[in-house]
């Protein structure tokens, strides 16, 4: 083979792994996005270390802490078991997010951490079960929601797990509740 020769060999071999660089995706980048596990009312899941059963879903008008002061406006209460798998999970359900419409509510911080089951310690073996809280925005109509439970792997905003329970909801066809009443994580054997 002569030199021009080798020199077209060289650039295009040089140019497919340039293309092949280019096409692969960055690891980051992959595993940034959390792979949804359709998830159903009163079905167990297996997400990220951990079992997840959405019990009830309750749509109400104001709610009542256990031992704090009433808050108004809408909320949508999820009641949630774990049983946690893995010793490692600092928060289980620390990325717990609703889509309704075109508004993404997140877990709300109104409610003291001790309250609320998206910040309750895990127990490896045992059974954590509480409420999850979304305050709904007041001019948001209610309609098909889509709930995603994960944990977050770290403390740091967005680092997620590799999975995450879907719940695909019509929050339209439950009926709204006055003032509900909730209690504080509790765990039991499962």
């Amino acid at each position: 083979m002569n030199a021009a020769g080798r020199w077209v060999l060289g650039v295009g071999l040089a140019v497919a792994a340039w293309a092949v660089i280019s096409a692969t995706p960055d690891h980051r980048e992959h595993t940034a996005d959390p792979i949804p596990v359709p998830a159903a009312l009163g079905e167990s899941v297996d997400v990220s270390g951990m079992t997840v059963t959405v019990t009830d879903i309750r749509v109400t008008d104001g709610l009542e802490p256990p031992g704090g002061t009433a808050l108004g406006g809408r909320w949508v209460v999820l009641e949630v078991s774990v049983l946690s798998r893995d010793s490692d999970l600092n928060n289980p359900l620390g990325g717990a997010t609703m889509q309704l419409n075109d508004t993404l509510v997140t877990a709300s911080d109104l409610i003291p951490s001790e309250d609320r089951l998206d910040r309750a310690a895990p127990r490896t073996g045992l059974v954590v079960s509480g409420s999850i809280l979304f305050q709904v925005p007041p001019d948001a109509p209610l309609g098909e929601a889509t709930i995603l439970l994960s944990r977050r792997e770290a403390s740091e905003s967005g680092v997620w797990a590799d999975d995450q329970a879907q719940l695909d909801v019509d929050l339209g066809g439950i009926a709204i509740q006055q003032d509900l009443a909730f209690d504080a994580p509790t765990v039991a054997a499962p």
